[in-house]
């Protein structure tokens, strides 16, 4: 368990990396993304490597750059924290662990850009539906049909005000990976905490109805929650709510 979990907490800064020097219409894995060295992005000094152990860094520097003072953002240590928890949990819960693993930690990657950038890079989608084929069948068919019929009925009826084109792909991926009725579950989950949050945003005034705010990292969340915990959820609402 220890093993996994620091295994984890690399993958998880690795993803780190790849979420903050990702740019728009590029790819995901190229030599500018993949070879530069990480310096601290407020005063760009270059860092050694006792500053990039994950976690362990990040405590023993109380937040802050050894440099500049300037606190440093805490999606570094809780990334890490939620790819070794990922690395841990998935071969209990789920099955085939490898591959959903690799789901999660995309997953992971997905909000991340999506919350910085407002984006969904296409070759993250493709490769989720590429999961998606150690599980295809019946059930996925109507999943991808039923993630990209509803997300595409929602772009279609607001002119791409409600929706992104990336938030579609996303949903028939998942739809793809996950099948019916799982992407029903994942899109209600999804539709919930985003509302939730957005309800906290317009309370606490950083947002206003204006505002757009990404939905990827809420399919993301509830897909990972799905996950872990999809299975539960269907026999708690078939028990107790029907």
């Amino acid at each position: 368990m220890i093993l996994l979990f620091l295994l984890g907490l690399g993958a998880g800064s690795f993803l780190n990396v790849l979420a903050l020097r990702y740019k728009p219409g590029g790819w995901i894995f190229t030599r500018d993304i993949l070879s530069g060295r990480s310096h601290c992005p407020i005063c760009q000094k270059q860092l050694r490597w006792y500053e990039l152990i994950p976690i362990l860094s990040f405590a023993i520097q109380l937040g802050q750059c050894r440099h500049c003072h300037q606190r440093i953002s805490r999606q570094y240590p809780i990334v890490e924290i939620l790819s070794g928890l990922t690395f841990v949990l998935a071969p209990i819960y789920a099955d085939p662990a490898p591959i959903w693993i690799f789901v999660v930690l995309t997953l992971i990657l997905i909000a991340l850009i999506d919350y910085r950038l407002s984006i969904i890079p296409d070759q993250l989608n493709l490769f989720l539906a590429v999961l998606g084929l150690a599980s295809v069948g019946l059930e996925s068919i109507w999943g991808v049909t039923f993630g990209a019929g509803l997300f595409g009925l929602i772009i279609l009826l607001t002119k791409r005000k409600g929706m992104g084109m990336g938030d579609l792909k996303l949903a028939a991926a998942l739809g793809f990976l996950f099948g019916w009725p799982k992407i029903i579950l994942i899109a209600g989950l999804a539709f919930v905490i985003g509302g939730l949050w957005a309800a906290a945003l317009l309370l606490a005034k950083k947002k206003s109805l204006k505002d757009a705010i990404p939905f990827g990292p809420f399919l993301a969340i509830a897909a990972v929650v799905v996950i872990f915990a999809g299975d539960k959820l269907i026999n708690f609402y078939s028990q107790y709510l029907l």
